[in-house]
């Protein structure tokens, strides 16, 4: 009977064998199931090509060549003040999209935005009279410096709100740091064939004066700014005002652009690609983040009351021992194929906390001081770690029936010879998360101008480096000094926290990371 079961067909052309195979046990997996490709969710996100940037503009050649022919501009001025920032704004940004759903979406969407604001701008001035008080002199030599000022902020203006809310990683978890160079320059510096974006939203309260005072430097011709300083100074001022998108600045080019603004959106909301289907560029890392640790706590090697591994539950909330933990979670996700991980676990708290996964100890900063036994406000405990405190400990724990432990863990600790990690249960900033970013990265890059390993296997870091990211040296020196992370060079004074050293050859002046500091920062202490 059963060999008449294996060789029947059922109705439909379905073999009646599989019919002996649900009732005796699983299936056997053959090569042609193994073969299947069964697409996973989350899925992978395949990134964005690392093209050279004169394709890039030239994927916008209509608009460029419209530009041309309104800018009044012959041909050699056009290429120096129009095409030069044009090309910056390509380099800088490269292929990303302005949004992660909605106006300019898709790849090259910011570039595309931007070229936009800038023809239509410039089209805007066309109609308009400036300088109403000034003679009719004047305004003859005022009024092509006005019109190419409503270009070049137009080009700019949508250049802070994306770039603050996205991280970009190549395929091995290296961030860009999106304010010190242009995209395609990091590109060709980490030898990456492929980029991924990942939206975390804006820094609450962040000026955007942070984005563009980095930004604009790299793009606007030195000569194009003295041309308009020329006639007039207030007039630099005006742009640089408009395309920062500050209040308050209501000049005339405010006001082109601002119309520009609505129009252009307008025109590309009617025509755009989502409303036959959702178009998108990056993905929200918390999706990915939060998946590999409520996977971990389902396969029982992270657990709560009775703790296994990092995970801390009490009646003040739910814990994930930081930056213990990142290490583990970022192995997880590159095993399930999803590329461009940071690096970085203070740029991972980062995201989780902006999505509002996590509480904040304080605005910015997710790392909080816990207890390794339950906490005491009368007294510091034995020993202390910092870790990340979810906002809702369902959103890890999914349905189980796990309770809180009877008591809390998150106390007052105060630094002392009881210890272990006195200062980084304050946590980072962002700011400060961010340089210690651009450090690793400069010692991936061996960059012994900047940073250089002691003898006694402490880190220089130089003046510049921590220049370059808008911190201050001495600042920086009394942030480790706080944190007992800061050690001693080969200077004089006994009390000085800075001084000079030598930095491939050259003496200039910086600091010097201890030992602790570079490990709790992540950062990769040579063996011995």
């Amino acid at each position: 009977m059963l060999n008449f079961l294996k060789r029947a067909v059922l109705p439909g052309g379905v073999p009646a064998g599989v019919v002996g195979r649900l009732v005796s046990g699983p299936p056997v997996h053959t090569e042609e199931h193994l073969s299947i490709d069964v697409p996973r969710y989350p899925p992978s996100d395949p990134g964005l090509p690392a093209a050279p940037v004169p394709a890039i503009v030239a994927s916008q050649r209509d608009l460029i060549d419209r530009l041309r022919r309104v800018s009044g501009f012959d041909d050699p001025t056009f290429e120096s003040r129009c095409l030069a920032p044009i090309q910056g704004v390509a380099r800088y940004v490269h292929l990303l999209p302005a949004t992660a759903f909605e106006h300019f979406a898709g790849a090259g969407g910011l570039f595309r935005y931007c070229v936009e604001m800038a023809l239509f701008s410039r089209q805007a001035a066309e109609g308009r009279m400036f300088a109403h008080a000034a003679s009719a002199e004047a305004r003859r030599d005022l009024e092509p410096r006005w019109k190419y000022a409503c270009f070049l902020a137009g080009l700019l203006s949508e250049l802070h709100r994306p770039l603050a809310a996205l991280v970009v990683t190549d395929p091995t978890g290296r961030v860009w740091p999106t304010f010190l160079g242009s995209l395609d320059a990091w590109l060709r510096a980490v030898q990456a064939e492929r980029y991924h974006v990942a939206w975390q939203g804006r820094p609450p309260g962040l000026p955007a004066s942070a984005e563009g005072a980095a930004v604009f430097g790299d793009i606007i011709p030195k000569g194009a700014l003295a041309w308009l300083n020329e006639a007039s100074p207030a007039l630099v001022a005006e742009v640089f005002g408009t395309a920062l998108g500050q209040a308050g600045t209501g000049g005339g080019v405010a006001s082109v652009v601002g119309a520009t603004r609505e129009r252009v959106l307008h025109v590309e909301a009617s025509t755009r690609r989502t409303r036959y289907g959702q178009l998108r560029v990056g993905h929200h890392l918390e999706l990915y983040l939060v998946d590999a640790i409520r996977q971990r706590v389902a396969a029982g090697g992270w657990g709560a009351n009775p703790r296994q591994g990092p995970l801390w539950f009490g009646t003040d909330g739910l814990y994930l021992e930081w930056p213990v933990a990142a290490g583990a979670i970022r192995d997880d996700l590159l095993r399930n194929g999803t590329p461009g991980i940071p690096l970085c676990a203070f740029t991972l708290a980062e995201v989780l906390g902006r999505a509002g996964v996590l509480a904040e100890v304080s605005p910015g900063n997710w790392l909080w001081p816990i207890c390794t036994g339950p906490c005491h406000d009368t007294a510091p405990p034995p020993t202390h770690c910092s870790a990340l405190k979810f906002a809702e400990p369902r959103s890890v724990l999914g349905y189980s029936d796990v309770q809180p432990a009877a008591h809390r863990f998150h106390g007052v600790v105060e630094p002392g010879e009881h210890a272990v990690l006195p200062a980084p249960s304050q946590g980072l900033a962002p700011a400060e998360a961010r340089m210690v970013d651009q450090w690793r990265q400069s010692l991936g890059a061996r960059r012994t101008d900047l940073l250089v390993w002691l003898p006694g296997r402490g880190l220089a870091v130089s003046q510049d480096l921590i220049a370059s990211s808008g911190a201050d040296l001495a600042a920086v020196a009394t942030s480790l000094h706080r944190r007992h992370w800061l050690g001693r060079g080969d200077w004089p004074s006994p009390h000085a926290r800075a001084g000079l050293l030598a930095f491939a050859g050259t003496l200039k002046p910086g600091l010097v990371l201890n030992e602790a500091g570079a490990r709790q920062l992540g950062l990769a202490v040579p063996p011995t």
